[in-house]
């Protein structure tokens, strides 16, 4: 068992790689002897020192690189790395793993939604609950603290949708590349990191198709987001109008929208010129994600089949494609201008009733 009682004491050993490791000394518990081979296994399988007084700084640094190297997307590498060194780390880098209490997470939770928005808030517990996760699958604590805290509740705020009017305002008064790439949103309701990722050879002009294959995104070119994000999709008449002109003037025969060292522009040229283009129309401001929303709102409204636009926008479920439905003011007053015309429609079949007047 590798662990043996002698005068009271219990010593333990761990046979390992061809070596046999002891920690020179025994425990007054035989719980204490398993915990330490348990400790020492993990450490030489894993490569990392999870002894008892390893700090949260010292784990948490170990969770990125172990993060890295099980081959995690690049930009959830990215936001663990930085959220852990801006936020986890200033407050509890210095406390060891096996010290961390409730407590410590309430108040560091209370902080956090001080110092960030709720929605921040929400997005560095989660991660602090992932890391420590692994230390309870490592045996470095026995419980998640983290577990035990209680959730932060986002009121959902319904994204800002544009009427067809506006949309069309939008791609009117933009310039070739900027109309291309909200077109691509609103008239095809594809993700800005599937916007970058097109190349012409995802375009067939004879029969008016566009084929998602991938997507980019921090400068990594990759799958798309999920099965059934690969797709290939009718393109409305005006869209392929709109991509037509701007082959003709954007030079490139590979990717849609050229960037550097034979790779697509970055997304972020949309922070950089989105808000300034709806300035410029007088339109309300929104996300690049929204023209998506306003794509499956504008089909939804005008009755197309739910399962047909499950298709279109590439879900995988018609519950995530109801979840994007929303009503525009104008759809709204349609609707109670048939309400209108369907009670004076009742009204005047009981008028013909009530006089004897076959219906």
């Amino acid at each position: 068992m590798g662990i043996e009682k002698k005068k009271n004491r219990y010593f333990a050993h761990l046979d390992h790689g061809g070596k046999r490791y002891t920690p020179g000394r025994g425990f007054n518990t035989a719980k204490e002897a398993s915990r330490w081979r348990i400790t020492k296994r993990n450490e030489l399988q894993h490569g990392i020192g999870l002894g008892s007084d390893i700090t949260f700084e010292e784990f948490a640094t170990q969770y990125i690189m172990q993060f890295a190297e099980r081959g995690k997307s690049l930009s959830s590498l990215r936001t663990v790395e930085t959220l852990v060194r801006i936020s986890m780390i200033p407050t509890l880098g210095a406390r060891k793993v096996r010290d961390l209490t409730v407590d410590h997470i309430s108040q560091y939770r209370s902080d956090l939604l001080v110092k960030y928005s709720p929605k921040t808030a929400v997005e560095i517990i989660a991660w602090l609950r992932r890391i420590l996760d692994r230390a309870v699958m490592l045996d470095v604590i026995v419980k998640n603290p983290a577990r035990f805290v209680e959730s932060i509740h986002l009121t959902r705020k319904d994204p800002t949708v544009l009427t067809p009017e506006q949309l069309r305002m939008l791609l009117s008064t933009s310039l070739p590349m900027e109309r291309t790439v909200f077109a691509l949103g609103g008239l095809a309701g594809l993700r800005r990191s599937e916007v970058f990722g097109l190349m012409w050879d995802d375009i067939n002009f004879t029969t008016n198709t566009l084929t998602v294959n991938r997507q980019y995104y921090a400068g990594v070119i990759k799958e798309p987001k999920t099965k059934t994000s690969r797709c290939t999709l009718p393109m409305l008449a005006e869209l392929a109008v709109i991509l037509k002109e701007w082959k003709l003037q954007s030079g490139s025969e590979k990717w849609l929208f050229p960037g550097q060292n034979e790779k697509p522009m970055r997304t972020d040229w949309i922070h950089r010129n989105l808000g300034s283009c709806l300035k410029r129309c007088g339109l309300p401001t929104i996300r690049f994600h929204d023209l998506r929303h306003t794509f499956i709102t504008i089909l939804l409204n005008m009755g197309i089949p739910l399962i047909d636009v499950k298709y279109l926008a590439r879900h995988s479920t018609v519950t995530l494609t109801e979840r994007y439905a929303h009503r525009t003011p104008g759809h709204l007053e349609d609707v109670v201008r048939g309400v209108k015309v369907f009670g004076e429609t009742l009204r005047r079949i009981e008028r013909r009733t009530g006089s004897g007047e076959s219906a």
